[in-house]
């Protein structure tokens, strides 16, 4: 297996695609805000409001954690 700094290369990984979608949106009575949707391949919509909000939706789907939780968890 191949490594890429800290990413594995190789059979063992799972790969996912994803399309993102940003935009802004411009209420009328507000400051514009950013929203967002992630997409799968299979068509499956998501959407968030912070880049906050799209981190834990990748961590969630993708089983990651943040490295300070992992350190707790060894």
């Amino acid at each position: 297996m191949k490594t890429h700094g800290s990413l594995r290369t190789g059979s063992a990984i799972r790969r996912n695609a994803y399309i993102l979608s940003i935009w802004e949106e411009r209420p009328s009575n507000g400051a514009p805000v950013w929203r967002g949707c992630l997409e799968t391949a299979s068509g499956e919509r998501t959407y968030f409001a912070s880049l906050a909000d799209l981190s834990r939706l990748l961590q969630r789907i993708g089983g990651w954690m943040e490295s300070s939780q992992r350190i707790l968890n060894e």
